[in-house]
């Protein structure tokens, strides 16, 4: 998906202390995903030789989970920061920046307002 960039408050200042204080960001355009890699994805990567396996390959409710065709379409998980930026390089990408993740994830672009959650203001 296509970004447009712009201005944007990013933080807040009611937040932990890590997310203060809010403060106006410029961004240039930028693509991001709409959806998370998923293992069948990230499995071929690793069938590439580029990216290494997850660190564990279960997950809580599913002792076969990475490597499991039937979990082809679920999200990637215990991949480190390292490993999810060797994927998007392999695959021609990066990694969002903090500030672009943050706009993707909870600015309303059409409105120009920050939202909470990614779906609005209300959990």
């Amino acid at each position: 998906m296509r970004w447009p960039g712009g201005l944007f408050r990013m933080g807040t200042d009611e937040g932990k202390p890590d997310e203060r204080p809010s403060h106006l960001v410029r961004l240039d355009p930028f693509f991001i995903d709409e959806t998370e890699v998923t293992n069948g994805q990230y499995a071929q990567c690793v069938a590439a030789g580029v990216c290494a396996p997850p660190v564990r390959s279960s997950a809580t409710y599913h002792p076969a989970y990475f490597g499991d065709p039937a979990y082809d379409d679920y999200p990637v998980i215990f991949v480190t920061w390292y490993d999810a930026d060797a994927f998007c390089t392999w695959r021609g990408g990066r990694l969002p920046s903090e500030a672009e993740w943050e706009m993707a994830a909870g600015f309303d672009a059409v409105q120009s307002i920050v939202l909470r959650y990614p779906w609005g203001d209300a959990f």
